[in-house]
């Protein structure tokens, strides 16, 4: 296993990125040996529970709601011990033994329902686990999961719907992040399942509650903008370059009154910053990839408003009251803003009329702002009194074992 960890690190690709800024190295490092979890000083205490997840320092987004998973559960049921497997490494005996051993086993973290991330004939997902080790969990809790296939995306495979089957069945609580995902998932299983398919906010759009924030105070008026390029053919087709320099332009037109900050979640991200160069944007690259939690947090706290196109990139400014606009490449965007009652927050990139429907959303929110905060404030306590209700039906269903 440990060899896999360092895998992870020692790459072509990872190597590249952390030598560029040698400041992100000992981050990434520790973060990835540990699997997201900081090394626990020796202790005579059990490791209460056990955390699944796809831990990675290489997207903001996931290596900060790992965390947030830990510590909400942690809020709600009180302090424990926690051990951490990633969701890639091969599953055993001597593993299953040591889920068995906690008093709960909780899989949720790093996009995890994508056949293309992890590629492996075992289950179809991220998770290479047979049907006969789900069997073999005794308190396995699925968190606040998504399903993540892009638009136009092969479908999954007959093992996958063998497998999510196979996982609801087991699990004692099944989470899916947004009624959107919920729907699509519900088409793979046995109707007798569609009961067992809860509602369950990703845990990023409640910090507010689940920190208790107070408001920053900031003189300076900053946008936040994040583009995402991965499976970009998927997202944009053929659009792509016109897509960005239309984005970029639209942008430009803030930067003489708002401090333009491009938030990349990961390294990829920074291919905008060509776009935005040609545009003669002037902006402030902000890596918050191989960076800590807290950092993270600290970026987004401190904006007037976020433009994202990363899920995440909506979901953290919306669990720290940021009013969000979001650019929407992948259904999951557009089913966060459903749920939230916010439709008018979103634009979607393969409209043809984008660029005036862009502008629009951006300048209604600039103009509503302390409105939209307000909204998001509503719209954030009602996603908490689901979460609380949530974990207490998890608590109460392991305690009756």
């Amino acid at each position: 296993m440990l060899i896999n960890k360092v895998k992870r690190v020692v790459n072509r690709t990872t190597l590249k990125n952390i030598l560029s800024d040698p400041g992100q190295m000992l981050y990434s490092l520790k973060h990835q040996l540990s699997n997201g979890h900081i090394l626990n000083a020796e202790s005579l205490l059990k490791n209460d529970r056990v955390h699944v997840a796809n831990f990675t320092a290489g997207n903001a987004g996931d290596t900060l709601l790992t965390i947030v998973l830990r510590d909400l559960f942690d809020k709600q049921l009180g302090c424990s011990n926690w051990s951490t497997s990633h969701v890639h490494d091969v599953v055993t005996k001597k593993k299953i033994n040591t889920f068995n051993e906690c008093d709960l086993t909780v899989l949720g973290g790093g996009g995890l329902f994508l056949q293309d991330t992890n590629p492996n004939s075992v289950s179809g997902w991220q998770w290479p686990i047979t049907n006969a080790q789900i069997d073999q969990i005794q308190n396995l809790v699925v968190f606040a999961i998504g399903y993540n296939r892009f638009r136009g995306q092969a479908e999954f495979s007959d093992n996958f719907k063998e497998s999510v089957e196979r996982i609801i069945r087991k699990s004692r609580f099944f989470g899916v992040r947004n009624y959107g995902s919920l729907n699509a998932l519900k088409s793979y299983v046995s109707e007798e399942l569609h009961h067992k398919l809860s509602y369950q906010p990703c845990m990023t759009t409640v910090m507010s509650n689940i920190y208790g924030f107070k408001p920053v105070m900031n003189n300076e008026k900053i946008i936040g903008l994040n583009c995402a390029f991965d499976r970009a053919e998927l997202r944009f087709g053929e659009r792509l370059p016109k897509l960005m320099n239309d984005i970029s332009e639209v942008v430009g037109l803030y930067d003489k009154d708002y401090i333009i900050h491009y938030m990349a979640h990961s390294p990829g991200d920074e291919v905008m910053c060509q776009y935005l160069d040609k545009a003669n944007v002037n902006y402030k690259l902000i890596k918050l990839y191989n960076r800590s939690a807290e950092y993270v947090l600290s970026e987004f706290r401190k904006l007037t408003l976020m433009i994202g196109m990363r899920g995440h990139a909506q979901m953290i400014p919306f669990g720290c009251d940021v009013p969000i606009v979001s650019l929407i490449s992948h259904e999951k965007l557009k089913w966060f803003l459903m749920d939230v009652n916010s439709e008018e927050w979103g634009v979607d990139v393969l409209e043809s009329d984008f660029v005036d429907k862009f502008k629009a959303v951006i300048n209604d929110v600039l103009e509503n702002k302390e409105e939209c905060i307000n909204k998001i404030q509503i719209e954030r306590n009602r996603l908490w009194d689901l979460t609380c209700h949530n974990i207490q039906n998890i608590s109460q269903s392991v305690n009756a074992g």
